[in-house]
């Protein structure tokens, strides 16, 4: 018998669950970039094992900022407690001088960002597979996909992405957006380009998939 496919349903954000939320931006150079970094907090500059753990005491932060070749300059990935909060971020923060940043969210609907807090606790247990892009250590070379997704095919082609047969080791997260013009964003890395460039190739396998907008991380001018 052929092997199982992994089932990974899409689930609900609770009430208690911070929210993801990938902002691609025009006007992102080096500079700019580097100065967003470090804004990031402690526990993404110093990321340590499989993934970053969840700061605390913040309403919002920044996990990443790369600059892109392609559609856009780059991308920001960012989380906070609700959607009000990756609002002031943007306009308070990207649209704000000196960044002076032009941005359209794509706030991510599932998975939940860092995982899930249980009730009565402060620290959210392990987050279930998949997690999204950027809580783990970046790799050196990573390519940004936006997709288009059939929403009949939602699920399949979520459960087509998240499968290890599919991108293997090159696979770093994927996040079902709620706002933006994709229905998907899939992060993909290694340590030299090749691999990355090889794997990409497998979207056009999957079922459901309408239409790919790719980017690829570069130094920036």
């Amino acid at each position: 018998m052929p092997a199982q496919k992994p089932k990974l349903p899409i689930g609900t954000l609770r009430a208690n669950d911070k929210i993801d939320a990938y902002i691609w931006v025009k006007g992102l150079t080096k500079d700019k970039a580097n100065a967003l970094m470090d804004l990031r907090p402690p526990e993404f500059k110093n990321i340590r094992g499989e993934r970053a753990a969840m700061p605390t005491g913040r309403k919002a932060f920044i996990r990443n900022a790369m600059s892109l070749i392609g559609q856009y300059d780059g991308i920001v990935c960012i989380s906070a407690d609700n959607k009000n909060e990756i609002d002031n971020l943007v306009f308070g923060t990207l649209h704000a001088g000196p960044h002076d940043l032009t941005t359209e969210t794509n706030v991510a609907i599932w998975p939940a960002a860092g995982g899930r807090v249980t009730a009565g606790t402060k620290t959210p247990p392990p987050p279930p597979p998949p997690t999204g892009p950027n809580w783990r250590q970046l790799s050196k070379a990573i390519g940004v996909y936006g997709l288009k997704v059939d929403q009949t095919q939602l699920q399949g082609v979520w459960n087509a992405i998240n499968d290890s047969a599919t991108f293997g080791q090159t696979f770093q997260g994927a996040s079902i957006l709620g706002s933006g013009q994709y229905q998907m964003i899939v992060m993909l890395g290694a340590s030299t380009w090749l691999p990355v460039l090889n794997a990409s190739r497998k979207f056009n396998d999957i079922v459901g998939i309408r239409d790919i907008t790719s980017h690829l991380t570069t130094p920036g001018p």
